[in-house]
């Protein structure tokens, strides 16, 4: 039986299990101490009929009275609290005493129901002031606590930058920028007044090895934008090899191409995309470097934007099968890619395609574009941008080639992009107009140094030792 299916009336009415030391929320001491002076009221009304000497109720009363003041002491509460169930209990005791002594009168009885109220009026508000005084008290101890752990973990980074650095002085903010990863955070650091983020170059090895972190893990600097004093720096920490095992792919729901479409993560654990709407990439690997899980996984979050048409130039039908096949070959769906070109012929009759697409939307978005008074048109279903991805660019012909190239300077401006793969970054793969043109860059891995230069130029080669275990060495 669900909880939906349980009758009105049967519910539990709470998940707290039962204790038989009064400590339920129910039966706290002051509803306790108010429940005692209603029994001594109904034992005063029934003492004629029951002959009940006030030997008996004085006997009860002193009883109870040390219950409650050996449970207050036991439960630690204020000397206070104690003294007012005491003498609750007490002027409880007294009345019920004189009233089984003397039979209960209407007087009596007034007087009973008086000391009733006030107690229980006492108690039962003395139980919402504890209950609060608690509260706060543990909340304090908690300040107290964190403000201890806030002290040891600045002293602690002071000791470590001037131990590792030789920086005496610098304070670390006691807010910690955690990750949504979960991979690591980043913490604010306050150098001294005449430093700055240079000062700490050089040094990301060595703070890595002392904060004891993974493989694949690290330490970065960054100085912060420009509303950021130049003394301040923010010392990124990944503590987590992001790379060290598989990713799963975020949820298949649909998206638009006006955002990033991303296709892994970065050392933080966020999510690393491409602007394909308003510009192309050129992908390049060597054979095995996963090119063409990079073309998939990009494939896919291509097909999910419900405003972008995904064609494909590839004559290895490599990159579209997965697309593709289900429809193809089991019935199943619809295709995915909404052209796959996987011969010369089919490659040359979507470049020409493309070339009435262009010249058809450049009148029409410079007509909207006034319309709207925007400089760039986002894409719409009804007016959905064109992706064009080549697979292995030096595989195709001369006049496709040419092709490419035209789309790539003119489509620009109508959100008709193009996207090309490679096995090298050599003038063979990639043309003058990619290279001039295409501003996105992805390598995977190249023959030698002097690929990374043209793919990336005015960057250099990256040093591959920061990608490396360093080889143990022996003095």
């Amino acid at each position: 039986m669900t909880t939906t299916d349980i009758p009105a009336g049967l519910e539990t009415p709470s998940d707290k299990p039962k204790r038989w030391d009064f400590s339920r929320d129910a039966v706290t001491p002051g509803r306790l101490t108010a429940w005692g002076a209603e029994l001594a009221c109904a034992s005063a009304l029934i003492a004629p009929l029951a002959e009940i000497p006030w030997e008996a109720g004085a006997t009860a009363g002193v009883v109870c009275t040390g219950a409650a003041v050996v449970y207050e002491k036991a439960r630690g509460s204020w000397r206070r609290v104690t003294v007012a169930r005491a003498s609750s209990w007490l002027a409880t005791t007294g009345w019920l005493s004189y009233a089984l002594a003397t039979r209960p009168t209407l007087l009596t009885m007034a007087v009973g129901v008086s000391i009733w109220g006030a107690g229980a009026a006492v108690n039962i508000g003395m139980d919402k002031w504890g209950e609060e005084t608690r509260a706060a008290e543990k909340e304090l101890h908690r300040r107290l606590d964190q403000g201890e752990q806030i002290k040891a973990a600045q002293d602690g980074w002071a000791r470590l930058l001037y131990d590792i650095c030789g920086i005496d002085g610098a304070v670390a903010d006691p807010i910690i920028d955690r990750w949504p990863s979960g991979a690591g955070e980043t913490v604010k650091v306050t150098l001294p007044a005449h430093l700055n983020v240079d000062c700490l170059r050089g040094y990301e090895a060595e703070l890595a090895g002392a904060l004891h972190l993974p493989k694949g893990g690290g330490v970065s600097f960054s100085a912060g934008g420009p509303e950021v004093p130049r003394n301040v720096v923010f010392i990124a920490i990944t503590r987590k090899n992001m790379m060290s095992g598989a990713i799963p792919y975020p949820r298949l729901t649909p998206t638009t191409i006006n955002r990033p479409v991303g296709f892994g993560v970065i050392g933080n654990g966020s999510e690393a995309g491409l602007n394909l709407k308003d510009e192309g990439f050129i992908a390049i690997g060597a054979q095995g470097s996963g090119k063409t899980a990079l073309m998939k996984t990009l494939g896919l979050g291509l097909v999910r934007c419900i405003d972008a048409l995904v064609w494909d130039m590839d004559t290895s039908a490599k990159m579209s099968a997965v697309f593709v096949n289900p429809w193809l070959r089991y019935g199943i769906g619809v295709p995915l890619i909404d052209w796959p070109a996987t011969n010369e012929d089919e490659c040359r009759l979507m470049v020409l395609a493309a070339r009435v697409v262009i010249a058809a939307r450049k009148t029409e978005y410079a007509d909207l574009l006034e319309d709207e008074d925007i400089d760039n048109l986002p894409a719409r279903p009804e007016i959905p941008a064109i992706h064009i991805r080549v697979d292995e660019t030096k595989s195709m012909p001369d006049d496709v080639l040419e092709g490419i190239d035209f789309i790539i300077e003119e489509g620009r401006s109508v959100n008709v992009r193009v996207s090309n793969t490679g096995l090298r970054a050599t003038r063979d793969y990639i043309t003058g107009a990619m290279d001039e043109l295409t501003p996105g860059r992805i390598g995977l891995r190249t023959n030698n140094a002097s690929e990374l230069d043209m793919l990336f130029p005015g960057f250099g080669a990256p040093d591959m030792a920061i990608f490396t275990d360093p080889e143990p060495s022996c003095t």
